[in-house]
């Protein structure tokens, strides 16, 4: 997703990237009985703000640029699976296959990255599965 924010849409991917931050941060408020899955989105919330605070989308990027806004995005999705994972217990089984679905298409997109046949061309299909679930797990968590 990052590789759109670039041109004429950078602006929006920025909002929308800070925007997400500014979720998790509300979440995290929210989750006052699980004080390690706060600290977790918090993490999260660091790499988004480096996320888009370096974006990638324009004409080969600057490898200093490439490497902060992929560690700042393995914060946000290692900080928000282990979130998921400390809230599951507490919320109950219903947000157990999101969990599963997150780690799964995480673990993919990961794989992906690194270029595995088959994986490497749906990279784009699994970020956005992952993005949908954490924002679906976000929404769950809101309910209670």
């Amino acid at each position: 997703m990052s590789r759109y924010a670039g041109g004429d849409t950078l602006a929006l991917a920025t909002v929308a990237f800070l925007a997400l931050a500014g979720a998790w941060v509300a979440l995290a408020n929210q989750l006052r009985t699980t004080p390690d899955a706060r600290i977790s989105l918090s993490v999260a919330v660091v790499g988004l703000a480096g996320v888009a605070a370096t974006p990638i989308g324009g004409p080969s990027p600057h490898t200093i640029l490439l490497l902060v806004h992929t560690i700042g995005g393995l914060l946000f999705y290692v900080g928000t699976a282990r979130a998921m994972m400390l809230v599951v217990p507490v919320a109950g089984t219903a947000k157990r296959p999101l969990l599963v679905v997150y780690v799964t298409a995480l673990s993919l997109f990961a794989l992906g990255g690194i270029g595995m046949p088959l994986v490497s061309n749906a990279v784009g299909l699994l970020q956005r599965i992952v993005f949908a679930t954490a924002l679906l797990w976000a929404l769950r968590c809101s309910e209670r």
